[in-house]
């Protein structure tokens, strides 16, 4: 265990690292998938609210502004992708958006995406309303609530199996699968798992913390817009870490792959 704790910790540092690379070098890539993955997400919630009136017709809202989102910045991912695993910076991202790499790039994050949106799909269709005033605690809701946490679980487990599969799309590999993805994990989970956690660490202790120091400031205005920012700038770091743990491990991965 302390082998993969410590391996773990390499790729916390290189996370970081990269981040602050990607940052630096690829300022156009990161603004343009950051944006457009934010933009959508928010644009998505206030047309879910304001122009359907039905839960789940808000999610499937949600998530086709959220294709439109994807489709912009899939040759901005790719690149950032390349970046990492290729060393290679793309001065022109948009030359992409016809690479057939790119395209199914983009088909496989909007099939992930809807994906991840089975709890809560199962939760609207399972107990839309909520529950009712004075229902026992065993209730359907308290079903649906059991059924949405079971979809999440399934979700995480799998999305630790396929970690590497983006960024093996990204650099058009030619064992780009989700077969192969799932043998190239496989007796690996823990590493992967405790990566995954160690990354995402200092934003979940930051955030809340940040957060809160903002929610004293006198000015309203000024509050919610710093509070905004702040949100905006935590996802940035986030896709950006994700990114580089995601492309580190299917590096290892696949070289140690190729090696048996």
């Amino acid at each position: 265990m302390a082998s993969i704790f410590s391996e773990a910790g390499s790729y916390f540092k290189l996370a970081y690292g990269d981040a602050y690379r990607m940052l630096r070098d690829m300022r156009l890539s990161v603004m343009v998938a950051a944006g457009a993955t934010i933009g959508a997400l928010i644009v998505g919630q206030v047309a879910g609210r304001l122009l359907v009136r039905t839960d789940l017709g808000q999610t499937v809202t949600q998530w086709l502004v959220a294709l439109v989102g994807l489709y912009v910045a899939a040759p901005y991912s790719v690149a950032l992708y390349r970046y990492v695993i290729l060393e290679h910076i793309e001065t022109k991202p948009e030359q992409l958006r016809a690479d057939p790499a790119t395209l199914t790039f983009f088909a496989w994050s909007a099939v992930l995406n809807l994906a991840a949106t089975a709890p809560e799909m199962l939760g609207v269709l399972t107990e839309p309303n909520g529950p009712a005033p004075g229902e026992p605690v065993f209730t359907s809701y308290a079903t649906s609530m059991l059924i949405m946490g079971a979809a999440v679980l399934v979700l995480a487990v799998l999305a630790m199996r396929i970690i590497t599969f983006l960024p093996s799309l990204a650099v058009d590999a030619p064992n780009a699968s989700l077969q192969r993805t799932w043998m190239m994990t496989r007796g690996r989970f823990w590493l992967i798992w405790l990566t995954a956690m160690l990354a995402g660490l200092p934003i979940v202790l930051a955030s809340p913390v940040i957060l809160t120091l903002t929610s004293a400031l006198p000015n309203q205005f000024a509050r919610l817009l710093t509070m905004f920012v702040e949100g905006v700038g935590f996802m940035v770091v986030l896709m950006l870490v994700g990114t580089s743990v995601s492309a580190r491990l299917y590096q290892r991965l696949a070289t140690e792959q190729a090696a048996a």
